[in-house]
């Protein structure tokens, strides 16, 4: 039978005994690293697999390593399960054997609860998937009852909730599927965000500026823009494949259907409520990067990835205003800009009730636009060809909400031209035939 998996620090320990017996001297070389041991099924073997850490990393310290160890995952690929197992097993092992000391830190029981639930990822599609978010959320909770008010565990258990959500609730629903048979993910939804002001807020306040400074936070707010857009979508990738079945061939050039979910389901609610949550995500996004400027992070991975995740949301809120404005004064003419478009304005009076609703539909498009293109500015990546192609739609959305031929919307043609063939000739023709359409 193959040994359990040792904990990092025990295979830690085992190393360094040998190297003080190989060299004479306690000393650890080429900086701070650790072995995670892997059980061979077959030969009853173990093979060393040796991991370096961040250079600050305290070899003697085993919490210092954990947290050294998991910014490793988070930054890897994060496909290795025998990396995060050696995290999980190591949070097991200082909980089971260290001083107490060394216990009693809330990134312990953060970092167990987190690595639970990424390890989650690698079972969705068998049963054990529901036990490790059970678990996750134990040690989780078990580090809020010592430190209730911990930010780091509220920001974990949130991320836990959210992650939770998709892949073990909404991945099995269908349509048909009835809220009996789940959990309120409504009330999930509300704790989770709860959970996460809760936790910006003590940080703040508490000047705990460093834990904005952990991948996973930012990544707390890509996970709930996610779940907003598996919400939206949802119904339309059933009937998709339905229709698919059905009507292969047939149909070109019907009107979408609209799914309407009944109000027993499980995400009747929630799709009701979503701009509240996609309002949640707005805020807080901006409140999270207005965070890294006044603490003084520089860390330009955190910074493009929020912003960019904010400008995109401004600019799909930015058409779907504008395509409002579009609907109710040119019949649903796409390019607001057009001969045919003016022509359609033309034909088409307009009540004074739809006059005003137009107004404000283009007013609040072009706020949204120009926020749009502020973020994605603030996203651009030299080395990210998408970021400049994102840059470039926000520019000719902007650009199509005013007057035709006016020296603003020439400006923002102009710029977005440049930008889509650095991004075209970038990706080998990715882009080719949106260029196309804005030169023509």
């Amino acid at each position: 039978m193959a040994k359990r998996q040792l904990g990092l620090g025990k295979a830690s320990e085992a190393k360094r005994a040998k190297k003080e017996q190989e060299n004479g001297s306690g000393e650890v070389e080429d900086g701070a690293k650790v072995d995670i041991l892997e059980a061979k099924p077959d030969d009853n073997e173990e093979d060393f697999i040796t991991v370096p850490l961040e250079e600050d990393a305290d070899p003697d310290d085993a919490l210092s390593q954990l947290v050294a160890l998991w910014r490793t995952w988070l930054r890897s690929d994060r496909e290795n399960e025998l990396l995060l197992n050696g995290v999980v097993n190591e949070c097991d092992r200082i909980l089971r054997e260290e001083k107490e000391e060394t216990k009693n830190s809330s990134s312990l029981f953060a970092v167990f609860g987190l690595a639970l639930a990424d390890l989650a990822k690698f079972h969705t599609e068998d049963s054990d998937v529901k036990d490790y978010f059970e678990n996750a959320l134990e040690r989780v909770d078990n580090g809020l009852d010592k430190y209730s008010d911990s930010p780091e565990l509220k920001f974990a258990k949130s991320s836990i909730i959210l992650n939770r959500i998709p892949l073990e609730y909404i991945s099995h629903m269908d349509i048909e599927s009835k809220s009996d048979e789940y959990p309120d993910i409504e009330a999930l939804l509300e704790i989770a965000t709860e959970l996460y002001k809760e936790a910006a807020i003590g940080a703040q306040k508490e000047k705990k500026f460093d834990i904005f400074k952990e991948l996973w936070v930012v990544e707390i707010l890509e996970s709930l823009d996610d779940l907003i857009e598996i919400v939206r979508s949802f119904g339309k990738e059933h009937d998709e494949e339905e229709e698919d079945e059905e009507e292969e061939g047939e149909g070109e050039g019907e009107e979408e259907e609209v799914i309407t979910l009944s109000k027993d389901h499980p995400l009747y609610e929630v799709i009701r409520g979503i701009d509240k949550y996609g309002e949640f995500f707005r805020s807080q996004t901006a409140n999270y990067l207005k965070t890294l400027k006044k603490a003084g992070i520089k860390d330009e991975t955190l910074k493009l990835r929020a912003a960019r995740r904010l400008g995109v949301w401004y600019l799909i809120e930015a058409e779907n205003a504008a395509s409002k404005y579009a609907e109710l004064t040119y019949g649903g003419e796409d390019d607001t800009n057009t001969k045919e478009a003016a022509a359609a304005a033309a034909a088409k009076k307009l009540s004074k009730v739809d006059k005003k609703q137009a107004e404000t539909a283009k007013t609040e498009a072009t706020k949204l636009a120009k926020s749009a293109v502020e973020y994605l500015k603030e996203a651009w990546n030299e080395e990210d060809p998408k970021s400049w192609a994102d840059l470039a739609e926000a520019q000719i959305t902007y650009g199509n909400l005013y007057p035709e031929g006016s020296s603003q919307q020439e400006s923002l043609y102009e710029k977005a031209e440049k930008g889509l063939k650095k991004a075209n000739n970038a990706t080998h023709g990715k882009y080719k035939e949106i260029l196309e359409g804005l030169s023509g």
